[in-house]
Parts: structure tokens; C-alpha cells; sequence
């Protein structure tokens, strides 16, 4: 089965960064901020944050976005409605070992971040500062993510997805993909066709798992799409499942000329 494409947009410049975040597709832009475009990549605005914005990982809750900015040192809040953003050090002599993982809980006006030594710390958006924190100072947020949390102990998490308390992992040799969904207290596998699959998505039942080579798509129903590449120096980096739940968006790069980036829209 093919998915059907209905919009490209070409992006000189652009960054190996996608997200999708209250109806809004986000990338990073050449140098030091976020792009965004409407869900039908129509531009709304060129945010600037930080000059070398480099930025690791990203954790969202409803129109919020905080950035993980290894080599920046610092996280980044950004509110995508009134576009102010805010940035909270990680000092160097205090953070230099510590890398916060894919798994987080987001509450109001607080992120509890989890690192792969299953340590937690508490950002506070309001003061702008971060602490560590134990388990038990935390437990209460949420059962389902303590629930979580202590399942990861035993398990890599290649995505997950905050809303819907699902978890993805993926086991590399066998190419199978576990979906661990909490919220409805089931588990399945999808078996993905190619090896180094980089990156997976999950949106109510929907599965997206992307290769440099091709998209692979495993709807709630088990229908099963997939789109190879058509262009012989162009790759798939990234993609995200657009609020419709019938369409998704991808980023692509160009390995001939490295600057040049490509959004496209896919329908299923």
C-alpha cells in the first residue's frame, strides 16, 4: 500500500529537528532558533532563541516545548502561543555527566526529567531553575509514570509518547518493536523491515518508524504503508504525526548538499 503526499516545502539551511506542538510544525533554523509553519507548512514565524542553538532532545506538553541543549548548557522553555521562551542553566561542573533521557512527566508549571542512571530532577518553569529529586519527593505526580519509571530500568525506550503513556522500544538484532501502552494496560509488536530504523512514533495506534531509505507506516487497523525514498542523494531524518491522525510530517536532507532540507506531508 502508498501513502499519498500532498505538500513539500523546501528549506534551505534548515536542522535535523521536527516537532510538532499545539498544531504546529517546529524545525530549527539555520542558526540560532525555531521555524514554524501551520500544519499545512504555511510560515508563521522565525523565533530566535539562542545564538549556536544546538539542541539535543525536546519534551512537549500541550502548546509547550522545552529544549535539552547539550552543548548549549541549558535548557530552553518555549510557550508556542505567545512565543516568549526562557532559559534555565545547566552548569557545566554540575551537569557535564548527566544526560536526560526520552522519558519525562510534565505537570503545570514543572518537568520531572529522568537520566539513564534513572535519576530524576525537577525543572520549575515560574523560577527558572532545576534540582534533583527522589523518587518518593515525586511519586505522587503520577502512577502511571512511576509505573514507567521503573519499567525503563529494564528496557531501552527508543519513543515515547507522554499523553497517551506509551512506550516504544525497539530491539535492533530481532528488528521487532514493543508498544508498551499503559493507558489501556496492553502490549503488542510490530516487526520493521529494515535495520538501522533511527526513528519511531506512535499516535493512537498508529506506528511510524522512519529509515534513511524509506518511511514505514503500521496503522491502529494493521494496515501497513511504506514509501521508499525517490530521490538518490536524499535521506529521511525525522518524522511527526500531524493532529489529524490521518497524516504525518517528515524532514528530509539532502546528502549532496547538506544545507538543503525538505518538509513533506504524507496522507494514509
Amino acid at each position: 500500500m502508498f501513502l499519498k503526499k500532498l505538500k513539500i516545502l523546501k528549506i534551505p539551511n534548515g536542522i535535523c529537528f521536527l516537532e510538532i506542538v499545539d498544531n504546529k510544525v517546529i524545525v530549527k533554523n539555520e542558526n540560532d532558533g525555531l521555524f514554524v509553519f501551520d500544519q499545512e507548512l504555511n510560515f508563521k514565524k522565525n523565533l530566535n532563541i539562542l545564538n549556536q542553538l544546538a539542541i539535543y532532545r525536546a519534551y512537549k506538553n500541550d502548546n509547550q516545548l522545552l529544549l535539552y541543549c547539550v552543548e548549549n548548557s541549558c535548557l530552553i522553555y518555549v510557550n508556542l502561543q505567545d512565543y516568549r521562551h526562557k532559559i534555565i542553566s545547566l552548569a557545566p561542573e554540575l551537569f557535564e555527566d548527566i544526560t536526560f533521557s526520552k522519558l519525562y512527566i510534565w505537570k503545570n508549571n514543572e518537568i520531572v526529567l529522568t537520566t539513564y542512571k534513572d535519576e530524576l530532577f525537577k525543572v520549575s518553569i515560574n523560577e527558572g531553575i532545576i534540582e534533583k529529586v527522589t523518587f518518593e519527593q515525586i511519586k505522587h505526580i503520577s502512577e502511571k509514570f512511576n509505573v514507567i519509571f521503573l519499567d525503563s530500568s529494564n528496557r531501552p525506550i527508543s519513543y515515547y509518547n507522554q499523553k497517551e503513556s506509551v512506550v516504544l522500544s525497539d530491539d535492533y538484532d530481532t528488528q521487532i518493536l514493543t508498544i508498551f501502552d499503559y493507558q489501556n494496560e496492553l502490549e503488542k509488536t510490530i516487526l520493521f523491515t529494515l535495520k538501522d530504523t533511527h526513528d519511531f512514533m506512535y499516535q493512537n495506534g498508529n506506528v511510524l518508524l522512519v529509515h534513511e531509505d524509506q518511511l514505514e507506516l503500521v496503522t491502529a487497523a494493521g494496515a501497513r504503508f511504506i514509501e521508499k525514498m525517490d530521490k538518490p542523494t536524499w535521506i529521511f531524518l525525522r518524522a511527526q504525526f500531524l493532529s489529524d491522525n490521518s497524516s504525518f510530517v517528515t524532514l528530509l536532507k539532502d546528502q549532496s548538499n547538506p544545507e538543503m532540507h525538505e518538509l513533506r506531508i504524507y496522507e494514509f
